[in-house]
C-alpha cells in the first residue's frame, strides 16, 4: 500500500508539472505577442464594482444575504428555488424560463457573467454546510453557462472561458467537501467535467480544474477514478502539449 500511494504521488506531481510548464510556456508566448488592452474608464468602474461586490459577499455569514447581493447586482442571476431534484444531474437542466426572458431581449446587451462574485457567493455556500448548498452552486452554474452561450451566439468578441473555468473548478471542489453520497458526486465530477463542460458551456477543462477534479475524488474515496484521471492528464499533455490554456 505505501508503494502504491507513493507510486501515485509520483505519477501526480509529473503529471501536473508536465501540463504546468507546457502550459505555462504557450501562455508566455502569447502574453508577450500580445499588445495590451486599453484601459478606458469604463472597463475600470467595473472592475472596481466587481472588488467591490466581490468582498461584500465573501463577508456574509449566511447564504441568503450573499445571494441576495449578487442578485441584487445581477438580477439575471437571482435565483429563488431551492427545491432539491432527486439526481444531482437534474439541476443541470438549462431551461429558459420567462423570468430569464428579460436578459435575452436585447442581442446587442451583454449578459454579465461575474465569475469572481459568484465563486464568492460559492465560497459562502461551502462555508455554510446548508444542505441546499450543491443544488445553489449547481443552479448558479447552470445561470452561468447559459448566459456565457447567449453571449457568444450573439456577440462575437466577448469572452467568458476563463470566468467559466473558475466557476466549474469551485463547483467541483465543493462538491468534495462532504464526503455524503459520495458515489453520486463522483459521478457528477466526471459528468461537468468530460460531459457538461465541453458540450453544453463549450469550454475546455483546463489543467485548474483537473486538479480540483482529482482533489474532490480523492476526498470522496475514489483513488481508482484518480488514477484514470492522472493517466488521461497525461495523455493530453503528451498530445497537445497543454490542457484547455
Amino acid at each position: 500500500m505505501v508503494h502504491e500511494a507513493r507510486q501515485m504521488r509520483k505519477k501526480y506531481a509529473a503529471a501536473i508539472a508536465c501540463c504546468y510548464f507546457s502550459s505555462h510556456s504557450i501562455a508566455t508566448c502569447f502574453t508577450a505577442s500580445a499588445r495590451r488592452p486599453r484601459c478606458d474608464k469604463t472597463s475600470l468602474s467595473a472592475r472596481a464594482h466587481t472588488q467591490i461586490l466581490r468582498k461584500k459577499i465573501i463577508k456574509c455569514n449566511d447564504v441568503p444575504a450573499a445571494l441576495d447581493l449578487l442578485g441584487s447586482a445581477y438580477p439575471h442571476f437571482r435565483e429563488n428555488d431551492v427545491s432539491t431534484p432527486k439526481n444531482l444531474i437534474d439541476s443541470l437542466i438549462v431551461d429558459e424560463s420567462p423570468r430569464h426572458a428579460e436578459a435575452y431581449a436585447s442581442a446587442g446587451t451583454e449578459v454579465v457573467v461575474d465569475g469572481e462574485c459568484i465563486v464568492a457567493t460559492m465560497e459562502v455556500l461551502r462555508r455554510s454546510g446548508s444542505s441546499s448548498r450543491v443544488y445553489l452552486a449547481l443552479k448558479l452554474l447552470r445561470l452561468s453557462v447559459l448566459y456565457s452561450a447567449r453571449n457568444r451566439n450573439y456577440q462575437s468578441g466577448i469572452q467568458d472561458d476563463g470566468q467559466i473555468r473558475r466557476i466549474y473548478k469551485s463547483v467541483i471542489s465543493l462538491l468534495g467537501d462532504n464526503t455524503d453520497d459520495g458515489a453520486k458526486k463522483s459521478e457528477l465530477i466526471l459528468h461537468l467535467l468530460h460531459t457538461h463542460m465541453p458540450k453544453q458551456a463549450g469550454v475546455q477543462p483546463g489543467i485548474e480544474v483537473f486538479h480540483a477534479s482529482i482533489s474532490s475524488l480523492g476526498k470522496l474515496g475514489r483513488p481508482d477514478v484518480v488514477l484514470n484521471l492522472l493517466s488521461e492528464l497525461e495523455d493530453r499533455s503528451t498530445q497537445s502539449g497543454s490542457v484547455g490554456i
